[in-house]
């Protein structure tokens, strides 16, 4: 009796540490890949794109359908980071952030 619950519980033991090392594996790496001409942007209501773009020589690539929120491009030789501050301070936007490059992980090979 004894001897099968420390076989049981080393069994859980060794499957636990496995499923927990892998979901550590495949999260723990944070994406910081992204879009160097590309912002996105939470528009306030009454404001227009057209708008923030004459303000910051941007131009939109993309609207989420049903949504306030736009895909921009920046000028080129502008920098991202000063773009994201201004943008995400300018008085028709609720907020701009980085368009983040996803890719699929790879599969852990043990």
């Amino acid at each position: 009796m004894m001897r099968t619950r420390l076989v049981g519980g080393l069994v859980l033991a060794v499957v636990m540490a496995t499923f927990f090392g892998l979901s550590r594996n495949s999260v723990a790496r944070v994406n910081t890949d992204r879009n160097d001409r590309q912002v996105t942007v939470r528009l306030k209501p009454g404001a227009t794109i057209e708008q923030l773009n004459d303000r910051h020589g941007t131009r939109t690539l993309e609207r989420i359908t049903g949504t306030d929120h736009y895909l921009v491009e920046i000028p080129a030789g502008a920098d991202l980071d000063d773009k994201l501050q201004q943008i995400g301070a300018d008085s028709g936007s609720l907020g701009a952030g980085s368009n983040f490059i996803y890719r699929q992980p790879e599969i852990l090979q043990t």
